[in-house]
């Protein structure tokens, strides 16, 4: 006779696991790889921005959440995330040239997984956001920042819904 105790422990163990495989599965190539930290890391370099961590730049991609729900093959997924950065060179900072070569970047990281660009606006200097398509997949990007005293803060927000 098989104990029902140790079923239930499996059951608790295996069942998050086929979720957490099906959610994956579900997600974009795009929406699984994005990264703000890694972003940022192929911006940074004359940005006049430190984002490595030392310094007291605050670093990490902290605050991802992801979820997912509906049925009928329908899904929709979020993740948000954060990244401080220390302003190392205050006259080589220029915001809107930093905002626009992170969307350039997206832009291209999109293009590379074959998604269709829907609409790409600047609402303001500090921020943009990208809509896209991919199959029946639907997307959004947002990204903005904050400058703050010698820092520079920017929150990321991704959205994807899968089906109708």
């Amino acid at each position: 006779m098989v104990d029902k105790r140790i079923v239930t422990r499996v059951a608790f163990v295996v069942l998050p696991l086929l979720a957490v495989a099906c959610m994956s599965v579900m997600q974009s190539s795009f929406y699984s790889a994005f990264s703000l930290k890694e972003l940022v890391q192929r911006n940074q370099s004359s940005s006049g921005l430190n984002c490595s961590g030392s310094g007291g730049a605050g670093g990490g991609g902290g605050g991802i959440a992801t979820g997912a729900g509906g049925s009928s093959g329908n899904f929709n997924f979020h993740k948000g995330e954060g990244l401080g950065c220390q302003i190392s060179d205050a006259e080589q900072f220029v915001e809107a040239r930093f905002i626009q070569a992170l969307k350039e970047s997206v832009e291209k990281d999109l293009d590379a997984n074959k998604a269709k660009i829907t609409s790409s606006k600047n609402p303001e200097a500090n921020s943009f956001s990208v809509e896209y398509t991919l199959g029946d997949t639907a997307g959004r990007v947002e990204i903005s920042g904050t400058r703050s005293a010698g820092y520079y803060s920017l929150q990321a927000q991704l959205d994807e819904k899968k089906g109708s």
